[in-house]
């Protein structure tokens, strides 16, 4: 949708730009330069539903990471082959509600480096509310409008025989049907009423101040508009102004079509009056006298004066040029065929349903007499993540880790990526490191996360990632609101679930579902919670017979603790704008770690711990039954210990 509305906006941009190049440069007559910018007003309004069979590539809609061919294994630097301009990139993240910052917990280690903020789609619903907002109150200021000249249009009076018969006379010249002439005290300048049927409105200190001889150019001026059907313009224009009221395109559209529509109704006047060119040009004087003494009336329901910033372009056109106040045949036919080119959107390929992660597999059976429970639903992929994993990406990298280049994808796609330490060697770690999965030294990582080299262009970013991690032994599947990256085998037998919250913990599954963004970089994931309950209120518990606590803080100048992932250690952690249930999952899973929802709180432990705690469910996810208690359950809180 965000892609839909930038492609929109900078097609009208462009259209715009092109009409007022061909009026600078032309300098057609009113008339046609009036046709010309109603269809980029138009334009504004019709969204691309009719699309042409090709499409416009969006900045921001192909990222890509490039690195120079001597650069040293792991030191990414971004690359495509047509590098893409410094504006066009994401915004990088800024401060939110429920960042994680180390400034504001209790004193952390010194290797902590925490930076949170509020992602691009938080920023694109506030947008959203915002235009809301703003269309709303322009909508109720509009109908305040009408409403206020409907109680003044209601004590009016029959305008006199002279005004009435010259109407009618000048009506069959322009041919058109002859409208209702009426006078109301306080309008400031002539106009059309057009709700309802047209009726021609004359201020009664015009009727009064003007001679009988000059009426004529005023009621003929206002029959041009009629004639033009400019009343029509004004309701597309008010619609307009209440959707893209922030929009410049608009305010300029509208200026130029109010500008052009006025000279393009004198030269209907000189054409009906060809005779009194001076006489009408001396009554628009007496007019704007008038109605600078006077409210302006509804912009889009009558037809006023309209600005007279070029109303000396007016006089003189009236008393010195010809132009013609009709659109030449040849130029209408090449407007329809710009609207026809300009109108229709540009072809996007729709983003299938949400659908790209693995099924979960069968849990295995713990007990032989006891079946297992039907596997737990796996949490539905986002919208925005799935129209993300089908959009186009270009990439190129030389000798980078895995790390650096989800971290490019996550930048430049808004894409939140969870990586299996257990199975991927972390940059930092030594050679001789073991995998997480035993800690004592049995099974090594699947893969060092290290990809000679990669150039895609144009691919789904879902094609694209197979390309990168099928080669490191590596898949992927989508999970709610981010990308689980691990090995095939993990995928299919560590499905993720989110645990059920019990019935009067309302306030508690609030806070799980909502959206949290962090960043952290060699931090204990006790470090980590702690933030996060800090920020979000939410009460957490670990069980420290499996959680090591936080090692003390080194020495000054000692190197930091990095790659444990059997000590807690979390090599690194980046998710923007993520459901907190979800947030946790991606964190807690490279640990072997897992959470319950308990009286208030959540409960951290290992898949046994939480079978032995007196928070398991009925049947968990491994088919197992919850198990005794254990006798020896140590715990901690971060927050307010819930009450029993």
């Amino acid at each position: 949708m965000n892609a839909l509305i930038v492609q929109h906006l900078a097609t009208t941009a462009i259209l715009a730009l092109l009409v007022a190049g061909i009026c600078r440069v032309l300098r057609p007559g009113p008339a046609l330069r009036h046709a010309l910018w109603v269809v980029v007003l138009v334009k504004l309004l019709v969204p691309p539903v009719v699309a042409w069979p090709w499409a416009v590539p969006l900045a921001g809609n192909d990222p890509a990471a490039r690195m120079p061919a001597g650069a040293p294994a792991g030191a990414p630097a971004a690359t495509t082959a047509e590098a893409p301009p410094a504006e066009t990139l994401p915004p990088p993240t800024v401060p939110g509600p429920m960042e994680v910052r180390s400034a504001a917990s209790p004193p952390p280690p010194p290797v902590t480096r925490a930076r949170g903020g509020i992602s691009a789609a938080t920023w694109g619903r506030a947008a959203l509310a915002a235009w809301a907002c703003g269309a709303a109150v322009l909508a109720l200021v509009h109908a305040a409008h009408i409403l206020r000249f409907r109680s003044m249009f209601a004590v009016r009076r029959d305008a006199p025989e002279f005004v009435t018969r010259a109407t009618a006379e000048l009506a069959r010249q322009f041919g058109v049907r002859a409208p209702e002439v009426s006078v109301v005290e306080g309008a400031g300048s002539p106009l059309f009423w057009n709700l309802g049927k047209p009726r021609l409105i004359l201020p009664s200190a015009l009727v009064a101040f003007l001679e009988r001889g000059r009426m004529n150019g005023v009621i003929a001026h206002e029959l041009a508009h009629l004639k033009r059907r400019d009343h029509w313009v004004r309701w597309i224009e008010m619609v307009a102004g209440c959707v893209w009221w922030w929009n410049p395109v608009y305010w300029i559209a509208r200026r130029q079509l109010r500008e052009s529509a006025e000279l393009a109704c004198d030269a209907w006047v000189v054409w009906a009056l060809p005779e009194h060119r001076e006489d009408y040009a001396k009554t628009l004087l007496e007019v704007s006298e008038l109605v600078s003494c006077h409210a302006a009336p509804i912009a889009a329901l009558g037809m006023s004066a309209g600005a007279y910033r070029s109303f000396e372009r007016r006089l003189t056109m009236i008393l010195e040029e010809y132009v013609p106040h009709r659109v030449p045949a040849r130029a209408l036919a090449a407007i329809m065929v710009l609207a026809l080119a300009v109108l229709p959107g540009w072809a996007q390929e729709a983003a299938p349903p949400a659908g790209d992660a693995p099924p979960a597999a069968a849990a295995p059976k713990a007990n032989a007499d006891v079946p297992p429970p039907p596997p737990p639903p796996t949490p539905a992929v986002d919208e925005e993540l799935a129209q993300a994993l089908d959009s186009p990406v270009s990439v190129e990298f030389t000798e980078c880790h895995v790390e650096d280049i989800l971290k490019f994808i996550r930048d430049y796609v808004s894409v939140n990526f969870s990586l299996d330490y257990r199975v991927v060697r972390p940059q930092a770690a030594p050679e001789e490191a073991p995998s997480a999965a035993e800690p004592g030294g049995g099974e090594q990582y699947a893969t060092d996360g290290v990809l000679p080299y990669i150039k895609l262009d144009d691919v789904r970013l879902k094609d694209c990632l197979k390309a990168i991690l099928i080669p490191l032994n590596l898949d992927y599947s989508a999970q709610g609101s981010f990308i689980w990256v691990s090995t095939p085998e993990r995928i299919k037998s560590e499905p993720f679930y989110e645990p059920a919250v019990p019935a009067g913990q309302e306030e508690l599954g609030e806070i799980l579902e909502s959206p949290v963004s962090i960043e952290f970089d060699e931090e204990h994931i006790v470090n980590v919670c702690q933030f996060i309950s800090d920020y979000s209120g939410l009460n957490i518990a670990f069980d420290y017979r499996v959680v090591p606590a936080p090692k003390p803080n080194p020495p000054e100048g000692a190197p930091p603790v990095e790659g444990d992932l059997a000590g807690g250690y979390l090599p690194a952690v980046r998710l923007a704008d993520i459901p907190l249930a979800q947030a946790l999952q991606a964190i807690l899973r490279p640990l072997d770690l897992y959470y319950a929802v308990g009286p208030g709180f959540i409960w951290i432990s290992t898949p046994e711990g939480i079978r032995q705690s007196p928070f398991a469910p009925a049947q968990d996810a491994a088919g197992g039954q919850a198990a005794a208690p254990a006798k020896d359950t140590r715990y901690y809180y971060y927050g307010a210990k819930p009450k029993e």
